[in-house]
This record gives C-alpha cells, structure tokens and sequence, in this order.
C-alpha cells in the first residue's frame, strides 16, 4: 500500500506504476539470481567431447552457486531441436546451451548470448595407409592428380570435419568428395577399413589407430604445432598457408539475457574452468581448456561465421 501511494503522490499513471514495477521486479531478480536449478542443453549425444565438457563444467557451476545445474540432452537436427527450445526460453540466466562453431556458422545462435569459450581443439589430417603420402604436399599432389577420387568423412553435413574439409579443398584448388556420416566414430571405422581415404579427425579417436599403425598423420589444423605432438606440422606450415581449423565448445543464453547475469555465470564458469579437476578431465578428452569474457567469445563467434562463409560456400551448403 504504501508503494502504491508513494507513485500516486509522485503522479505516475497506471501503465507508468506497471513499467516501473516490472523493472523493479525483475532488478530484484537479477540480484537474487540463482534462486532454482539452472536448465542446461546439450545438443550432441552423452558420452561425446561437447557432452563430457558440458557436465563437467555445469557440475562445478552446480558447487559454486549453490543450486542445481541439470543437463538436458536434446539431440538431432544439428542442434536445431536445442536451438529452437533456448531460443525461446526465458531471458533470466535459467536456460543455458552448448554451442559449437558448426552451429554459430549457420547462424542458428547469432541471437544468443555468449557466456564463454569452454575449450579449443584441433583436429589431425589422417589417412588410409594405402595413399602414399607422407606429407601434406604429397596428399596435395595425389588430389589434383585425380580429381573427385579422394573421398573424405565427417560427423555430418555442415560439421565442423566437413568445413575442414571443404575449406581444404578450396585452400589447394582440389576436388574432394565428402562422404557425411551420423557420427565422428563412424567415418574413423570406415576410413580404417579403406572406404575413404582421409578425414579430418579429433584426437582422441585419432591417436589409438595413429599409435596402431592403422593410419598415417600428416598435419594439425592448428595454428602453430602443439605440445600434444610437436613432431606433427601445421597444416598452414605444411604449404597450405593461413589455413587453421580449430573445433571449441562455448556455452550461451537465450536472446536478452541481462548483461549482469551473463557476468555473473561467467565469472564462475571461467573459474570451474581453471579448477584443476575440471581442466584434467577437459585435458583427458583430447581439448584444451579456455574460460574467457563475453566480449573476447562474441568475437570469436563473429570471425568463426565469417571464416565458415567461405568454406560453406565451397562445400555448396545451403542454410
């Protein structure tokens, strides 16, 4: 009552009490937040990369800010189906979801706010024993020499693998067929049973068959050479120059969520990240942990759209 009098002696019409209410109350929210479990969606299959890197940080989100971070696996589509359910979630810091950069490429999250970067991951340029090269330069030179007959694997159409692909493809002047499958283990079987003859592959399921003898590495996609395999070179210091390929996992919000919130599930994001627990099991699984601002992943999502404009166009994907 007395609130009420207060904005009627302030001469504040109906609509005027109910605005200033509104933000009132949703201040209040902000400043309580979290007041209830955090719903967090995971777009890819349980026992995956993205799958083990989102519960191990919303395990450690979960003993920071004291409520319940539950993961709610919704697969298929590419992510769609957890694309469409957080695009239309509340803006209030509840709703959460991975992203890749498969995803922010075919502008499915452009709305979104970021949170963070969770981790960075390169891939490594394998092949079937039976092509004899042992340099990128060699396998440059087998491609161009017979058009089309390399065929390459992905985890799917508009993948990560599958852009590294086409982005090769177009990096050399080649013509590489690609060949999608449901999964990243899938392509691996059949690459090793030699129905084709490379693939783009994560380094976990890469370096049992490396050290089996089953296949031949012959780059990283990443910037410079990694402490993982520093005999391996770049795929950019190999010939290929300015072509760098780096998978990551990032987590965002729906469209308008408070810039305070953001903040807020950053900063204990970020610090899970750097907890030692959390960082060897990210480490285990072959991904490097990361745990940056809002600010520094918005960019990196708007140079991964820019960078993917390109290769899809290669790839002749159609959004």
């Amino acid at each position: 009552m007395y609130r009420n009098d207060l904005f009627k002696m302030l001469g504040l019409t109906a609509i005027e009490i109910l605005v200033l209410m509104i933000c009132v109350n949703a201040q209040a929210n902000e400043a309580s937040f979290p007041n209830r479990p955090i719903r967090w969606l995971s777009p890819f299959a349980p026992g995956g990369g993205a799958d083990i890197t989102t519960r191990a940080v919303a395990g450690k989100l979960s003993e920071y800010v004291g409520q319940p971070v539950v993961v709610d696996s919704r697969t298929g589509a590419s992510g769609k189906i957890a694309v469409e359910i957080t695009a239309r979630a509340r803006a209030d810091g509840y709703t959460l979801m991975t992203i890749t950069p498969s995803m922010v490429a075919n502008q499915d999250t452009a709305l979104f706010v970021p949170i963070t970067q969770m981790t960075a991951q390169f891939y490594i340029l394998v092949v079937h024993p039976s092509i004899p090269a042992n340099s990128v330069a060699d396998f440059v030179a087998i491609a161009k020499s017979k058009p089309g007959s390399l065929h390459y694997g992905s985890s799917g159409i508009e993948t990560t693998q599958h852009l590294a692909g086409a982005s090769f493809g177009l990096s050399t002047n080649t013509v590489l067929t690609h060949v999608p499958y449901k999964g990243g283990a899938q392509a691996m079987a059949d690459l090793l049973a030699g129905q084709i003859q490379f693939l783009f592959s994560s380094v976990p399921t890469a370096i049992p068959q490396m050290k089996a003898g089953k296949i031949r590495a012959l780059a990283v996609t990443s910037a410079k050479r990694t402490t993982l395999m520093p005999e391996l070179p770049t795929v950019s210091e190999s010939g290929v120059l300015g072509f760098e390929v780096n998978n990551w996992y990032g987590v965002a919000a729906p469209p308008k969520t408070p810039k305070s919130v953001a903040t807020y599930l950053n900063t204990h994001m970020v610090k899970g990240l750097r907890s030692p627990d959390v960082r060897e099991r990210i480490l285990a699984d072959g991904n490097e942990p990361v745990g940056n601002s809002p600010e520094i992943f918005a960019e990196l999502i708007k140079n991964t759209i820019a960078r993917w404009r390109v290769a899809e166009k290669a790839a002749r994907v159609k959004n």
